[in-house]
């Protein structure tokens, strides 16, 4: 079974203490020689994220409407307007207004210095399975990204990894996740802002998740916004009505980490939140995951868990909101950190074993896209895996999981 495959191509990210894993920072033409050795001419995703709140949002559009022209937008195909649209500033992501993060930035953080975005690692639930208690899921990225332009340079506003869309040339094109952050009830800037992303990058866009691990109140997660299960639905519903409208071909989906009680009230709640009109915009639904990584396993019952984790993702979680097989699951982030006693053979042996199992399943549970968290470690220098949980070294030396990854995608990429 061939799959598409990607990855997180920066290194920064958070613990599972909330807590931002300092490194060196981004080396753009470091990165894209190394997604050139890794992928070669097979079609790849880069993923980026980019984060929304209310207010930052509203003062970008701002300072960008006192400054000057805004980048050129995709309009709908056979329109008038289409060689005369523009839209608002180039997507940048914020951090929620009242969060720490937001507070170091405002008092005006040097570009390109890092700063916590609250997305990171989260623990999975648990119901009382044995498995449940084992596993965790869930790491999204930190990165600080310098000004994208003069009608944003005073707002320090954050993307994962800096400038994500930058990498999406050649075979490459980007999965964008829009993590909400917002503490508001009021979604109507939230669909503006999902609807910049689609004008804005138009055709780099291989897909744009809607919310990032929303079941998940923890840290990387955006269960801690109260409005975060309608805005994923009607984020959903609405970006697709704008993909549909600008004749893109883009993907649009949501994900979460693994629920394993038997009510699976997150899931259920969003197909009656949603509806079958929900459902139907659904073009993908994924998973973040990281067995063995917060908490560890037998080397022995990692295929078994590994399995049954896929296979409850979709007969139990998808199964209570109603979401049809024909709907594909992405593994949208996993990964295996490094350090004291957890060597860089038994990375690449994971990576092999995991990627094994999603190919083993794929045409079972219609899974098409594995993607990879994350491209360099944090900080190769510390000694917490959650720091290590790259296929490079924070120097951008390649781990042996490296070439394994590279020699995977050869043989089991999708033509197109």
């Amino acid at each position: 079974m061939t799959l598409t495959f990607g990855i997180y191509p920066g290194g920064l990210g958070v613990t599972d203490d909330d807590l931002v894993t300092q490194g060196p920072p981004e080396d753009s033409e470091k990165i894209a020689a190394a997604l050139d050795a890794l992928h070669g001419d097979n079609p790849f995703l880069v993923r980026g994220y980019v984060h929304y709140d209310d207010a930052t949002h509203r003062a970008a559009r701002l300072s960008a409407a006192s400054s000057g022209p805004a980048p050129a937008a995709v309009a709908p195909p056979g329109s008038a307007s289409a060689s005369l649209m523009s839209a608002g500033p180039a997507p940048v992501a914020v951090v929620p207004s009242g969060s720490a993060s937001a507070s170091l930035m405002s008092a005006g953080p040097a570009p390109g210095a890092s700063a916590s975005s609250g997305a990171g690692p989260d623990a999975l639930a648990s119901s009382g399975s044995a498995s449940a208690s084992l596993m965790s899921a869930g790491s999204a990225p930190v990165s600080a990204v310098p000004a994208a332009s003069a009608s944003v340079s005073a707002l320090r506003v954050l993307e994962a990894p800096p400038e994500p869309f930058q990498y999406a040339t050649g075979r490459r094109r980007l999965d964008l996740v829009a993590c909400f952050r917002e503490r508001g009830s009021d979604l109507t800037g939230w669909h503006d802002f999902l609807r910049e992303q689609l004008r804005v990058h138009g055709p780099r866009l291989a897909s744009l998740q809607i919310t990032e691990e929303a079941n998940h109140a923890g840290p990387g997660g955006d269960g801690r916004s109260p409005a975060v299960r309608d805005a994923l639905v009607t984020g959903v519903i609405e970006a697709k009505r704008e993909a549909v409208r600008l004749g893109l071909d883009v993907r649009i989906g949501c994900n979460s980490t693994l629920d394993f009680s038997p009510e699976q009230e997150f899931w259920t709640d969003l197909g009656e939140r949603g509806g079958d009109e929900f459902r139907a915009a659904l073009d993908y639904v994924g998973l973040d995951f990281f067995p063995d990584v917060f908490h560890p396993l037998p080397a022995d019952r990692l295929p078994a868990i590994v399995t049954g984790a896929l296979t409850g993702f979709r007969t139990l979680s998808l199964a209570a909101a109603g979401i049809p097989d024909s709907v594909p699951m992405r593994i949208t982030e996993h990964g295996w950190g490094t350090g004291p006693d957890r060597s860089y053979a038994r990375q690449a042996e994971v990576l092999t074993l995991v990627i094994g199992i999603v190919a083993e399943q794929a045409a079972t549970l219609n899974i098409d896209t594995y993607e990879h968290f994350a491209l360099r470690d944090a900080d190769s220098d510390n000694p917490n895996p959650l720091f290590q949980l790259g296929l490079l070294r924070s120097d951008y030396t390649p781990k042996p999981a490296f070439a394994v990854y590279r020699d995977l995608i050869a043989s089991s990429s999708r033509s197109a």
